[in-house]
């Protein structure tokens, strides 16, 4: 009897414990892709924001191009994990908010997720080429720079804090770590109290029914009446 609570309990512990692990896996996700939009919502705010308030952006680009890199850097003064670039319709790089790289001049980012993604769905978060990473993918926000009625660039910006390696901070990524395996361990302490108890209730009367073959056999009546009965 003992061993058949063993194996039992075992088994819908392993299954609480299956459940438990699906469980943490989708609210990691769960929490990661909240961030992920919410990071890409505050980043295309944002670069909308400095659109509206600089109209003659390119006017101004076309007035000092050396030096239009420090007006970028002023705009993300209170962001600093955040790369801004101006880029032309073909992916250059006009401006940074970082220094310039001497690989830059033949340095091209691949604009086709990003036209894609503003022409499709805005509120869809864009992954793209980091131009200080060598390319690699981001989270990014962009939209096109008009002057005179035309496109003439887009202001790039990209979210370092949402790499691909890396969706989300540590203090986010260890919360959703930290709640997932709270969650787990709730949902596994559940699932065993539940099991110990239906165990209870159903073996109640195997163990009375047990406990009357014992007591009839240690009154005297011979074992080979008890024979097939489990003990």
């Amino acid at each position: 009897m003992r061993s058949l609570r063993v194996r039992v309990l075992a088994l819908v512990a392993g299954f609480g414990l299956v459940i438990a692990l699906a469980l943490a896996a989708i609210m990691f996700t769960s929490v990661r892709g909240y961030y992920t939009d919410t990071l890409y919502d505050k980043s295309s705010r944002f670069v909308e924001r400095v659109l509206e308030m600089h109209p003659d952006l390119w006017e101004t680009y076309q007035r000092d191009p050396s030096g239009f890199g420090a007006r970028l850097r002023e705009y993300i003064l209170y962001s600093p994990n955040t790369g801004m670039y101006l880029l032309d319709n073909d992916g250059r790089i006009l401006a940074a908010s970082g220094e310039n790289r001497i690989g830059w001049s033949g340095y091209r980012v691949d604009l086709a997720p990003v036209r894609e993604g503003v022409l499709n769905d805005p509120d869809t978060p864009i992954i793209a080429g980091d131009p200080d990473a060598d390319g690699k993918p981001c989270l990014v926000a962009a939209r096109p720079v008009i002057s005179g009625g035309s496109q003439v660039g887009w202001l790039y910006v990209v979210a370092r804090s949402a790499s691909l390696s890396s969706h989300q901070p540590e203090l986010v990524r260890s919360y959703a770590i930290r709640t997932a395996i709270v969650a787990s361990l709730a949902t596994l302490a559940i699932g065993a109290l539940l099991t110990i108890a239906m165990l209870a209730m159903l073996t109640r009367p195997l163990i009375a029914l047990t406990r009357a073959v014992e007591q009839a056999r240690d009154s005297g009546f011979p074992s080979d009446l008890c024979t097939g009965v489990p003990t």
